[in-house]
């Protein structure tokens, strides 16, 4: 099934996309958007109906709380300190749901599911690939 656009209300460009990975465990963790401006941190994954795996949104800094009020499908989420190391972990976060981590910088959003495959732990340090927008 094709994912539609994150934002397909707006005209703008979509946004940017990142490779995620895990380098103490050697695997991309996804390929997500960014969400940079305001209104993609605002509506994040309200208008998708699911992820895949491979998916997921980047929440850049300041970023340590996120919420899944108004989404349709539980999600993993992945909070990160300032130097990209994994702070805290939320598995399986069920929709109606937030989640805060004082420690972190920025957070990711994952399919359900995908940080236990990934065998992701506190204290993996991640790195981020960024790609130009098209």
């Amino acid at each position: 099934m094709k994912q539609p656009r994150p934002y397909p209300r707006d005209e703008r460009p979509a946004p940017r996309r990142v490779y995620v990975s895990n380098n103490r465990r050697g695997i991309t963790l996804a390929f997500a958007w960014i969400a940079e401006e305001i209104d993609q941190r605002l509506r994040g994954l309200l208008d998708f109906s699911q992820l895949t795996q491979g998916e997921g949104m980047y929440f850049p800094p300041p970023c340590n709380a996120l919420h899944t009020v108004g989404m349709k499908f539980p999600i993993d989420i992945v909070f990160i300190d300032l130097y990209g190391r994994v702070v805290d972990l939320i598995e399986n976060m069920a929709p109606g749901n937030q989640a805060s981590c004082p420690a972190a910088y920025s957070a990711l959003e994952l399919p359900t599911g995908a940080i236990r495959g990934s065998g992701t732990q506190r204290g993996d340090a991640l790195s981020f690939e960024y790609l130009a927008p098209v």
